[in-house]
Order: structure tokens, then sequence, then C-alpha cells
């Protein structure tokens, strides 16, 4: 009966790809019943030899056991970083259009894509409670959503861990990360985010669409640990290099 069940459904999702082909949300071609081509697929800039601590990209190291400088110097508060694509073309552009065009099929692809890399990296026991970088209440209103809200959503239900969206609250309406100089990023989330929820988790995932300079995920953990949560870990679909 499985079996048969099973045939079923693929021939069915064959026939679904032949009458209603699905275009590729990078280049636009027929992918049948994907989000993403295969050729789109293979092109997209993964992320290999990462930063232990933080997954900065280190393509000039001679393996993938390395931690950063700022690392070395500067420990971060969180424990792990999980990231699936270096930022740079065409992520950079399909994360734009994921927040700014609302094009969410997008999260879907994010999502399920940092899901796999979820399974197969973090071999350690999972953690407890899922949080999403929150948005600040004006930027939820003008946006309509919370893309990292929208890439949880894909990754929380498999793994079976529950997602929390009220704990932490973004009070301070920031800048945009991306649009400020680097020297004052870290002053832009200074108290940016409130604990209204007392946690009881030990383990705890933020999740992010781009980790850049690292400062919101930092905020974010050092407040998660001052309440006595003992590990973080920051899922996040991008990674800029170095030089952002």
């Amino acid at each position: 009966m499985f079996q048969c069940s099973t045939v079923v459904q693929q021939c069915l999702a064959k026939i679904q790809s032949i009458l209603l082909p699905c275009p590729c949300v990078c280049c636009g071609a027929n992918s049948g019943n994907e989000l993403l081509c295969e050729g789109c697929k293979a092109d997209l800039p993964w992320l290999t030899r990462v930063c232990v601590s933080c997954s900065v990209p280190l393509y000039n190291a001679p393996t993938s056991d390395l931690s950063c400088g700022d690392c070395l110097k500067n420990p971060p508060p969180f424990d792990q970083v999980i990231a699936l694509f270096s930022y740079e073309f065409p992520i950079n552009h399909l994360i734009h259009q994921l927040k700014f065009a609302k094009k969410l099929t997008i999260a879907r692809v994010m999502g399920e894509g940092l899901l796999q890399k979820i399974q197969e990296q973090n071999t350690e026991k999972k953690p407890e409670l899922i949080i999403p970088v929150p948005l600040h209440p004006q930027r939820l209103k003008e946006r309509g959503f919370n893309q990292a809200h929208e890439i949880a959503r894909i990754i929380a239900k498999p793994l079976k861990i529950p997602m929390n969206t009220s704990a932490i609250i973004r009070h301070k309406n920031t800048a945009e990360q991306a649009s400020l100089p680097f020297s004052e990023r870290k002053k832009n989330l200074s108290q940016a985010f409130l604990l209204r929820e007392k946690i009881t988790a030990k383990h705890v995932a933020i999740i992010d669409d781009v980790m850049t300079t690292g400062y919101t995920v930092r905020a974010l953990a050092d407040l998660l640990k001052a309440q006595g949560v003992e590990r973080v870990d920051i899922w996040c679909c991008a990674r800029t290099g170095l030089d952002i």
C-alpha cells in the first residue's frame, strides 16, 4: 500500500510539473515543480569554508576549521552560526525581492535550503526554541510581514521546534543596518531589543535572513544569555564577507 501510494504521488507530481510548470525564482525558466532550476541551484554562492564561530566566508583559508581574526580577538556571545549562502548575486537580489517586493516564495526557497543545511551540520542536540529576529511594529506594518518569521516557519515545523515571536520585541525603530556605515551599525542596535516574556529554554536558535556585522544577533544573544539561556545558535540564509 505504501509503495503504491508513493508511486501515485510521484506520478501526480510529474504530471503537475508538466501541466503547471513552475518558473525558477532566479532565472524564470521552467523548473518543473521546483522553485529553483538545476542550473541556478548549482551556480548559487553556497558557503563552504567559513569561520567556525561566526561563519564569515574565509575564501583563502587552507582548511575549514579556522576562526576569523575578529572572533579570536572578540569571541561572540552566540555559540554557532549556520549560514547557507554568501551574500552576493543573485542571493542579494533574491533577498531584496523577498523583503521589498513581497515575493514570499523566496522565503520558502531560503527556508528549505537552510533547513537542509541545519539537518546536515547540526549534529548536537537541537534547540528547544526558535526566535525569528523581530521587526519594529512600524516596520512590520509598512512591510506587511517579517521575512525572518516567514523563513523560520519553513524550518520550525519539520524540526518540531516551537517558535516564539512575542518574547522579544524590537522597541527601538532602528535604521536598516545595510543603509548605515560600518562604524554606526553597533550604535544603531544599542538597546534596540526588549525581553517581555520569561524564556525557560536553555538552548535557543535565532533565525534571520542576512548576517552582516553580526551586531543584531550579538545583541539578541547577549539579551538571551543575560536571562539564563545557556546556548544560542544563529541560523541565517546569507552571510556577508569581511569587507562589508
